[in-house]
């Protein structure tokens, strides 16, 4: 089965959300791997919408983590995005790796966070510039 992956750009060009639907396994992962690459080379944070995704197999799961891997060596984040009652939020529970990554129960959850975060981070910045 084909996935579809849109990769948006929010709030300037702090992050991107890339919005994942349908099945992701072995034969379909490079789409997914690809997005992610070209969003985690071009933002600091990469939020991965998965609550349309029905399937995510181990190859997309390496995804995942090779893109977390990627991101956090250039300081930033992965965040995920499955409701609690998904099959994927079930799937990353029983292979224990829902504590592996930030995972937000809605899109609206992720970017409240991901958005103080970095509101947060700059106002750090423009404290420190002060007192330099």
């Amino acid at each position: 089965m084909p996935i579809d992956v849109v990769v948006q750009e929010r709030y300037g060009d702090a992050f991107a959300v890339v919005e994942v639907a349908g099945e992701v396994d072995a034969a379909n992962c490079g789409v997914l791997a690809e997005a992610l690459g070209r969003a985690g080379d071009r933002y600091p944070v990469v939020v991965v919408d998965l609550t349309q995704v029905g399937l995510l197999s181990a190859a997309g799961l390496h995804c995942l983590d090779c893109a977390e891997v990627a991101v956090t060596e250039r300081q930033g984040a992965l965040h995920l995005v499955s409701p609690e009652s998904s099959p994927v939020r079930s799937m990353m529970r029983h292979v224990q790796l829902h504590h592996s990554w930030p995972v937000h129960r809605s899109m609206t959850q992720a970017l409240r966070q991901v958005t103080q975060q970095l509101l947060a981070a700059e106002v750090g910045e423009v404290a420190s510039a002060a007192e330099s």
